[in-house]
């Protein structure tokens, strides 16, 4: 997968492309706008390599230089369709909205629950009390967190369709997935699952970007 060219950064390109081909992917569409400082990392927990991947993405966060301007989010892969096999679900995305929002110090937490309940435990994300669980393995007052969900529904609806439009903007349709400055993006698959390739990209991607 070859980064491809845009008119309007041809130095940027060229070195990103030098220092990072064949393991980073342009965007394919202009600069996803509110994205320029930011990694964002797309995870789903019911996805194996996300869980996999997790720890070096934490690290990335802990690690990523204050001086960069670079911030590093992390983002739900949406997956709300059942007749497309939706392993997720909204509740649980409602719930990571919640805790997004509402109790950040506990994002972390949350994440890590989630994986541990949905892959170590088999338990779908899908259901209710299986997100209640979730919550409570994260150290959170679940039906405090879930009252809250209910009492700020359309808020969280709009966190979630901005979620949803970041996804289209990106095309991004499975995880886990990371994007740099919106315009790159990186995946094991690119490294064929080569932690520390698929680490160098990142990290040359950062660079790069922030020393403009």
């Amino acid at each position: 997968m070859h980064v491809y060219a845009q008119s309007s950064e041809p130095s940027l390109q060229q070195a990103v492309e030098r220092a990072s081909r064949p393991y980073v992917k342009f965007t394919g569409q202009s600069r996803v706008e509110g994205d320029e400082n930011v990694v964002r990392v797309w995870f789903s927990p019911t996805c194996r390599y996300s869980y996999e991947y997790h720890n070096f993405f934490e690290n990335l966060a802990r690690s990523v230089p204050p001086a960069t301007g670079m911030t590093v989010e992390f983002s739900p892969v949406l997956n709300f369709d059942m007749k497309k096999g939706a392993r997720d679900g909204a509740v649980w995305a409602m719930a990571y909205a919640t805790v997004r929002r509402f109790y950040p110090a506990y994002v972390s937490n949350f994440i890590k629950a989630s994986f541990v309940i949905a892959q170590e435990h088999n338990r779908s994300p899908l259901l209710i009390k299986n997100v209640a669980d979730t919550l409570t393995a994260a150290r959170l007052d679940s039906k405090e967190v879930l009252k809250k969900m209910l009492d700020n529904k359309a808020v969280l609806i709009n966190d979630l369709n901005n979620y949803a439009i970041l996804m289209k903007r990106y095309q991004i349709t499975s995880a886990p997935r990371v994007t740099v400055a919106g315009m790159y993006e990186v995946n094991p698959e690119y490294v064929d699952g080569d932690p520390k390739r698929f680490e160098l990209a990142i990290n040359a991607l950062i660079s790069m970007v922030s020393g403009r």
